[in-house]
């Protein structure tokens, strides 16, 4: 009797990715890496789908420019042909921004001074922060603030919204 032994090697893949961020605001750059090994031979080509666009590099950088939440998957191919599949669903968050805006009105007051009524007309925020000139601060929606008369002020509006996401509009007057 003669016995033939056959050696037979099943490719193995350990799939795993990494991201620079899970969560960011719009817009947003986020960078991805492929963690995945194989037990024999190697990898051999990528195909990422990102829901906005595909690519196939190993390390591809996705600009987001809408807030939403994105899926992510990622098919690996091995050289001698062998696939793998990860699909992440709900894997980024991109936040929208609030959007900071803000009307004054005025009275002069005894001359020497103007007493400004800020009106805050932001769309999208949660906290407000206003800076006046010589480093005066409000957290207040609408703020009121006396200025000396006939000088000039840098006046701004810096809102966030729960996610963190800020904007900021500055006035002169």
């Amino acid at each position: 009797i003669y016995e033939d032994q056959i050696d037979i090697q099943v490719q193995e893949f350990e799939i795993n990715i990494e991201s620079s961020s899970l969560e960011e605001c719009v817009p947003a750059t986020i960078d991805f890496t492929d963690l995945s090994t194989v037990n024999t031979g190697s990898i051999s080509e990528w195909f990422w789908d990102f829901e906005i666009e595909t690519n196939s590099s190993s390390t591809p950088s996705i600009y987001y420019d809408q807030a939403d939440i994105y899926d992510v998957s990622l098919t690996i191919i091995s050289l001698e042909g062998c696939t793998e599949q990860l699909m992440l669903s709900d894997y980024i968050q991109i936040n929208p921004n609030p959007n900071a805006n803000f009307d004054y009105t005025f009275a002069v007051e005894n001359g020497c001074q103007v007493r400004l009524k800020f009106t805050n007309n932001s769309s999208g925020e949660d906290y407000y922060h206003w800076a006046f000139s010589h480093g005066e601060e409000s957290y207040s929606e609408n703020p009121e603030y006396v200025f000396e008369y006939n000088q000039n002020y840098e006046i701004s509006l810096e809102v966030e919204n729960e996610f963190g996401c800020t904007d900021e509009q500055i006035k002169e007057m």
